[in-house]
């Protein structure tokens, strides 16, 4: 115990001079490309890929299963795009997020 004592008194306390920039958030519902009859059962298989975008590089993608089809992304502050689906799928929706910020964003189909 004498060891553990001398051990921690011989080290001076560190003090951090780095910032910590809060992060936001981009959540939302991203409806999934479905036909008209589809039941219960099908939709809880149905799976849609959300994609976080920015400055046109792929920041985050989430893969979301089943109803509500919620979806939820942890991001630092600035200018976003939020997509779902491949080539010939809509055009993506812009989003600026700020610090702190929960900025909601549902996706709509991508069924073209």
């Amino acid at each position: 115990m004498a060891l553990a004592l001398a051990g921690c008194g011989s080290q001076a306390a560190s003090t951090s001079t780095s910032t910590t920039v809060a992060q936001g958030v981009i959540a939302g519902v991203a409806a999934p490309c479905i036909g008209r009859s589809i039941t219960a059962s099908q939709l809880a298989n149905v799976s849609v890929t959300v994609r976080v975008s920015a400055n046109a590089k792929t920041v985050e993608t989430q893969t979301v299963t089943g109803e509500p089809f919620a979806y939820r992304f942890v991001v630092a502050p600035g200018l976003y795009e939020v997509s779902s689906g491949g080539e010939g799928s809509l055009e993506p929706l812009s989003v600026a997020v700020r610090s702190g910020e929960v900025v909601r964003v549902n996706v709509p189909s991508n069924c073209l």
